[in-house]
């Protein structure tokens, strides 16, 4: 807003100038005045033009950055959720294994004990 300020303050004096009947130094000096003030314009223009680009490429970064952050903790759960399921898996799998050799034990032993009970009774027979 103060740039249309500047550059209508400017024309404003030029205008004054002209039609006041000024010399034409005074109205090479207005022109002068106004052409500056235009240059200043263009480049407070150029200049915002430059920040909002260097905040945009700044914004830029920080997504991607957010995003990298993100796709690693969700690599980072993921491993971990497969790591946990693995020792589940692992530990239930030693647990059957030892169910099995427990029962393969204890039909073995009662095997015996009824070969045992057998023997007795045809003792007693």
């Amino acid at each position: 807003m103060n740039n249309k300020a500047i550059l209508g303050a400017t024309f404003a004096a030029v205008l004054a100038f002209s039609l006041g009947g000024c010399s034409k130094d005074s109205t090479e000096q207005a022109k002068d005045s106004m052409h500056d003030a235009a240059e200043s314009v263009k480049q407070a223009g150029s200049d915002a033009v430059d920040a909002t680009k260097d905040m945009a490429h700044d914004a830029g970064e920080a997504v991607s950055d957010t995003y990298d952050k993100a796709a690693d903790a969700t690599k980072d759960a993921y491993d971990d959720a497969a790591d946990a399921t693995k020792g589940a898996y692992d530990d239930a799998a030693h647990a059957t294994e030892d169910a099995v050799d427990d029962a393969d034990k204890a039909m073995s032993d009662a095997g015996d004990k009824m070969e045992d009970a057998a023997d007795d009774v045809k003792k007693k027979l």
